[in-house]
């Protein structure tokens, strides 16, 4: 699923206001500063080290012990989940690297219009993606007839504030009544379960080479397909989202037709999935979002079938259609 995630475990860096503790406060600057030295900006990727993170979770653990209420709650503390004035329950449980999971649920049925809804909230509080706008990459899954998904990847991010920008989007829906932010919603695994390209690396040269690497190999492989249309592929998970762009404005017919032709082959692997049109001033772009149960890289060609399988018969339905992006 989305774009460029890179070495996952540390988002801190912001200026954190919520601390617990005076001990907490020397801690959390001092490993702030230290993660931010170790880490660099490569192409259109925050790079950041696993260390740091997992220096900050060790004095967690000191300081509160792993089964204590004040440990529990620290992300909520971090980013302020108490100050935003939420009307439903809010919380983050854990920071899994760079991927932000939203398990979010509702008290009425969730459909294409509440995605959509979503969607123009996002960018409300976020503000229109842009070059001088960076603040990650997301995507809206249903999973359920009353919730929904959003998954938020900050591989590309040089602003963070969509980490809390989707609690207050989130706020402005009707019917949500609770939002919990990786916790045990299917996406929950640790740094060592996602199986990310750069697992070996010893410093961040070998990581930057190693997805470097990974970015080839599915430039190669979808360049392979002998598609009609070029793919922008910078990562590849179980999980994932086409974002299909058109030479036309598509309309409901499109959206009906991409549901009727693409949802037999995704129904058949018993994926929950969804399709949605972005809003009008995103351009003539079209949006199908796969879920999974577990979230981790794939390498191709394995792993890569069903997505393939999909780009086929964009290729062979859809005559339309200019170039697909992948994340």
């Amino acid at each position: 699923m989305q774009i460029k995630n890179e070495k996952l475990r540390i988002f801190l860096r912001r200026k954190g206001q919520y601390f617990i503790g005076g001990a907490l406060v020397a801690a959390f600057i001092g490993l702030m500063i230290l993660g931010m030295n170790k880490s660099v900006l490569i192409g259109d990727d925050y790079i950041s080290t696993k260390k740091v993170q997992e220096k900050i979770e060790d004095k967690i653990e000191e300081q509160f012990g792993s089964t204590s209420e004040a440990k529990d709650d620290i992300w909520d503390r971090y980013y302020g989940l108490n100050d935003l004035g939420l009307r439903y329950d809010a919380h983050i449980a854990d920071l899994d690297g760079e991927m932000f999971i939203y398990a979010v649920e509702f008290d009425r049925a969730v459909d294409d219009s509440v995605i959509k809804e979503l969607n123009e909230q996002i960018e409300k509080k976020c503000g229109k993606p842009s070059q001088d706008n960076r603040y990650g990459e997301y995507s809206i899954q249903k999973t359920g007839e009353k919730s929904l998904t959003v998954m938020l990847d900050l591989g590309s991010a040089t602003d963070t504030k969509a980490i809390t920008g989707i609690f207050k989007a989130l706020n402005d829906i009707d019917g949500v009544t609770k939002a919990v932010t990786n916790g045990q919603s299917g996406f929950g695994q640790k740094y060592s379960d996602l199986n990310v390209p750069d697992a070996n690396a010893k410093d961040e040269d070998e990581s930057a080479k190693a997805w470097e690497d990974y970015r080839i190999s599915l430039k190669d492989h979808f360049d392979g397909l002998g598609l009609s249309f070029p793919v922008d592929c910078r990562q590849l998970g179980t999980a994932f989202t086409l974002k299909i762009s058109f030479n036309n404005e598509p309309d409901q017919t499109t959206e009906d037709a991409l549901k009727e032709k693409l949802g037999v082959l995704l129904d058949s692997e018993k994926r929950t999935w969804s399709v949605f049109l972005l809003p009008e001033e995103e351009g003539n772009i079209a949006a199908l979002t796969v879920d999974a149960k577990n979230f981790r890289y794939v390498y191709p060609p394995e792993g890569c079938e069903l997505c393939d399988a999909l780009l086929k018969l964009l290729d062979s339905g859809f005559k339309d259609v200019k170039e697909v992006m992948i994340y």
